[in-house]
């Protein structure tokens, strides 16, 4: 099971969102969710206030967060270490958590607020979201291109991999160890970054600026906020 959750943080972290690691700011609900973007987010003051969500809506997330979490375990229950699956299982197995973390957020945020929600978990997500269905689709990715995508995915998830194999527990590190350690995986992100998006030709690089709406400064995270350091990935290519 360590072996496991190891894995999953390290995928998590390279596909789904900037790197973080505890629960968001105002949050505190959902275990395996505190990497900062898609449902998880929704616990930051900022990105509340961005959403303008009213009481009612923040005091759904504890409640969602919950749900969310047990259909989590269910599926990780059901799966096993997605690592040992084939591409098209592991495939399928993240898309199935993007889809439940969609389901969540839509459950406390009204149309209009999910229209912006995308843009955020877009910009959160940097280069990993153009691995989603939704994202590909709308980008007309070729399968060249999605080929080429995939190849970079794997060798960041396996590089990342490798850092948390030899990082030790981030929680003991002294605040440098942190800060290094935040350093090195930023700089890798950027790095991977990059050679996604030089996969995109000059239209299609256009048009994932545009899916990402007006740009969001998420909030920095220090001693005296949870989560650590770790700055968002490039929002733009």
């Amino acid at each position: 099971m360590k072996r496991f959750s190891t894995w999953v943080l390290a995928f998590v972290l390279c596909t789904l969102t900037a790197i973080t690691f505890a629960q968001p700011p105002g949050g505190g609900f959902g275990r395996g969710r505190g990497f900062g973007g898609g449902f998880s987010m929704l616990g930051m003051a900022e990105v509340q206030k961005e959403l303008k969500m009213t009481p009612e809506q923040v005091g759904k997330l504890k409640d969602a967060g919950e749900d969310l979490d047990k259909s989590m375990q269910a599926l990780r229950e059901e799966t096993g270490n997605p690592f040992e699956l084939s591409d098209e299982g592991r495939a399928k197995f993240f898309a199935k958590m993007q889809e439940m973390q969609t389901k969540a957020a839509a459950s406390v945020l009204k149309e209009d607020q999910m229209k912006r929600y995308r843009q955020l978990d877009l910009q959160q997500s940097g280069s990993q979201a153009l691995s989603r269905k939704d994202v590909a689709e709308e980008l007309k990715l070729s399968d060249e291109q999605k080929e080429k995508l995939a190849t970079l995915q794997k060798e960041q998830g396996e590089a990342m991999g490798q850092i948390f194999r030899n990082g030790g527990n981030f929680r003991d590190m002294t605040e440098d160890e942190r800060a290094a350690f935040r350093k090195k995986m930023g700089d890798m992100r950027k790095s991977f970054n990059d050679k996604a998006f030089a996969v995109l030709s000059a239209d299609q690089n256009k048009k994932w600026k545009e899916m990402l709406g007006e740009p969001f400064k998420f909030p920095a995270r220090g001693p005296g906020r949870p989560g650590g350091g770790a700055p968002p990935p490039p929002r733009n290519p």
